[in-house]
């Protein structure tokens, strides 16, 4: 890890859980939990990158032991959730999210989400401490800081064949194989997309949340430079790393990342199971 702002660590770690209108039918709408540890020291909750019709997190808790609960964010549209229109917007998928999500936290937990799940994870950070339970810890990865200008993107307007060819990059292997896979994703991917074009960042109040953000090294969506500003936002330890690969460098670097994972909410770097 390249860079740490040490500190008091934030709430969020009563036990229970409050309700903000969810209840166990929302519960298991919005949430899956592969291996249920009721007595994880930690739950950590996953959320997904844009385009993602499977968990990408599905193994993470076999690997990261019986001292951590994962549970994956499934949003409409995808899993058992297809036959559900997408969201289209950052807010009423945290609007949505928070509640049962919320309803589901029984002490010390964690948020962790890759690129447009990294934005949903921040923002789902504020949702969460506004009702008075912030996550012990946020861990972003493969997103710039949403307080850093973008531009005006309208990446979700593109053609389809000029779409599928933006994922092919993203992914950072352009094979026939790839293409014939991701090509059944766009329309997810569209709504996903046009989610993050639209969203606008609100200054308001820093997070307290203890913040660690993370990029593949060769990510040329994620520039080095901007990782640091994640830590203006909140007034919390902050720290950022980076890990060999490009912008889906979670696929190949599961094990490094996840030893991240385990430091940040164990205190000690270990190996990958």
């Amino acid at each position: 890890m390249e860079r740490s702002r040490t500190g008091t660590e934030p709430g969020g770690h009563a036990p229970g859980g409050g309700s903000a209108g969810g209840g166990a039918t929302a519960r298991a709408a919005w949430l899956r939990t592969p291996r249920p540890r009721p007595g994880a020291a930690w739950q950590l909750f996953c959320l997904p990158y844009a385009g993602a019709i499977l968990t990408p997190y599905g193994d993470w808790g076999r690997r990261l032991g019986p001292g951590i609960e994962v549970s994956c964010v499934e949003l409409p549209g995808r899993g058992a959730r297809s036959a559900e229109p997408p969201q289209r917007s950052v807010d009423r998928i945290v609007a949505g999210l928070a509640g049962p999500l919320l309803d589901a936290v029984r002490g010390p937990y964690a948020l962790f989400g890759h690129s447009f799940g990294a934005l949903l994870a921040f923002e789902l950070s504020h949702a969460l401490t506004g009702l008075g339970r912030p996550p012990g810890r946020l861990i972003v990865s493969g997103c710039v800081p949403p307080c850093v200008s973008r531009g005006s993107r309208r990446l979700h307007d593109l053609p389809d064949d000029r779409l599928l060819e933006y994922a092919v990059e993203l992914a950072g292997a352009p094979t026939r194989a790839l293409r014939a896979f991701m090509l059944p994703t766009l329309p997810l991917l569209r709504a996903d997309l046009e989610a993050f074009d639209t969203y606008a960042y609100a200054e308001r109040p820093a997070l307290t949340t203890p913040l660690t953000a993370v990029r593949g090294e060769a990510d040329r969506f994620v520039p080095a430079g901007s990782l640091p500003r994640w830590g203006e936002l909140t007034t919390g330890p902050f720290r950022t790393g980076t890990l060999p690969g490009g912008h889906m460098y979670l696929r190949e670097q599961t094990g490094p990342l996840l030893s991240v994972v385990r430091e940040d909410l164990e205190g000690a770097p270990g190996p990958s199971r």
